[in-house]
């Protein structure tokens, strides 16, 4: 991994530290709970192998996201009031849990390097990977910004913003060897819509249109990583839970 991209992931973690300590220091929070479904985008996929005799691409792989399959597609987030340059805006942790599996019956496009051997052509997936899957997770952790542009009444929508780290737990077989582990893999970024409405009290229904893409460097597999910028989409629907608390002397309420 290279350095700029080492000094991203320190700045990125330091943003998350802040963001945290903020949201818990504030006196106004939400608590919101989604569920839906994710649909990965077809990619390229580049393993390499310790030994320096195989770096190969496997062009245009497809991808199903099983949203609707155990462990089922969830996020978690916490938002809280703020300002920026005169406008109100919402600061947000987020955490994503989505799938994606590689479909492993299909012909590739194959390029680079096999064992020493340069390969070029239509190629069966599984005559280099048998297996490849995020099944208990392609994880996100984002850092949001979320901007309303509609308010009226109960209702409100906006644009949403956000960058991260992407934790998959990786499941991949290859030369019959397994292997299967969460990886802090690399960068993550997501842009999409969203809103909610008052449903009673404090409570709210909320949805969102996204669009994330996960930058996935040195996924571990039988001697040598992987590689892949991921591209999905993302509908979300859930409840949330406008949560008041004692701020110094006042409590704040929404």
């Amino acid at each position: 991994m290279g350095a700029k991209s080492c000094v991203l992931k320190r700045a990125v973690m330091c943003l998350f530290a802040s963001l945290a300590v903020s949201l818990a220091a504030h006196a106004q929070i939400g608590l919101w709970l989604d569920s839906g479904a994710y649909w990965p985008f077809r990619a390229d996929l580049h393993l390499r192998r310790d030994s320096g005799r195989t770096d190969l691409w496997l062009h245009n792989v497809g991808f199903r996201g099983r949203s609707l399959d155990s462990p089922f597609y969830y996020g978690l987030r916490v938002s809280r009031p703020a300002r920026i340059a005169g406008h109100s805006v919402e600061s947000e942790l987020e955490f994503v849990h989505a799938k994606a599996y590689a479909n492993e019956t299909e012909v590739v496009e194959v390029s680079g390097q096999w064992d020493g051997q340069s390969v070029l052509g239509r190629k069966p997936f599984r005559q280099y990977i048998q297996s490849f899957s995020l099944s208990h997770g392609l994880n996100f952790l984002f850092g949001n910004l979320f901007c309303p542009v509609l308010e009226r009444g109960g209702f409100r929508a906006g644009l949403r913003l956000g960058v991260g780290i992407s934790i998959p737990h990786v499941e991949s077989q290859i030369e019959g060897r397994w292997v299967q582990r969460y990886q802090a893999s690399g960068l993550c970024y997501q842009a999409g819509v969203g809103g909610s409405t008052a449903l009673r009290g404090s409570f709210r229904v909320d949805f969102a249109l996204r669009w994330t893409l996960a930058r996935l460097r040195g996924m571990k597999v039988h001697r040598g990583s992987l590689g892949a910028d991921m591209w999905g989409f993302h509908f979300n629907l859930g409840l949330g839970y406008s949560l008041a608390r004692a701020g110094g002397a006042r409590q704040v309420a929404r």
